[in-house]
């Protein structure tokens, strides 16, 4: 681990923690699916994650061995050199800059030691927070799906991001300057 933190596979003890940020108000909000998830939904969702065939990864970001968020690999696609990314920060006491850090850890992960040529990620049309995060990490805004969810009796938006290798590699350097 660097002193901006590292990315850790998710292990069976890091479940209870995880459990009790993602059912937070604040990150259900900003979720597919926003339903309280039973300790029971999660514990098979792990299992599932183990398994040969599951196409994702999922992480623990730390920084000085403390836990501060999750960021989540899905749809990996190694024939076509893509994936896309989910994250949150759980940790309530998080010093600011956690996200550019987790982001910065996981699109490193992903474009430097995976070798993907590009990272999606799709935001709710309320999560204005998310869209800017996206942006400032050099993502592009790809295309918008209309009322693609039905949350609460009522249809949201998705927002489409795109990422590529080469546009990391410039936009790492000014972040980390």
């Amino acid at each position: 681990e660097h002193a901006q933190g590292a990315l850790f596979p998710i292990a069976e003890v890091d479940l209870p923690l995880l459990l009790k940020w993602r059912n937070t108000a604040s990150i259900r909000e900003a979720m597919y699916n926003n339903h309280e998830i039973l300790r029971e939904e999660h514990y098979s969702w792990f299992e599932r994650t183990q398994t040969e065939n599951y196409n994702g990864k999922h992480y623990l970001f730390k920084k000085n061995d403390i836990p501060l968020g999750v960021v989540n690999f899905t749809d990996v696609s190694m024939e076509n050199k893509r994936l896309s990314w989910g994250f949150y920060i759980g940790n309530p006491q998080a010093p600011r800059g956690t996200g550019t850090l987790m982001g910065i850890a996981a699109l490193d992960l992903a474009f430097l030691n995976m070798g993907m040529h590009k990272v999606c990620g799709e935001v709710l049309e309320v999560n204005k927070k998310s869209m800017k995060y996206h942006e400032r990490l050099g993502f592009e805004r790809e295309g918008f799906l209309r009322e693609h969810i039905c949350r609460d009796n009522h249809y949201l938006g998705i927002v489409v991001y795109g990422l590529l290798h080469e546009h990391w590699i410039s936009r790492r350097q000014e972040l980390l300057e």
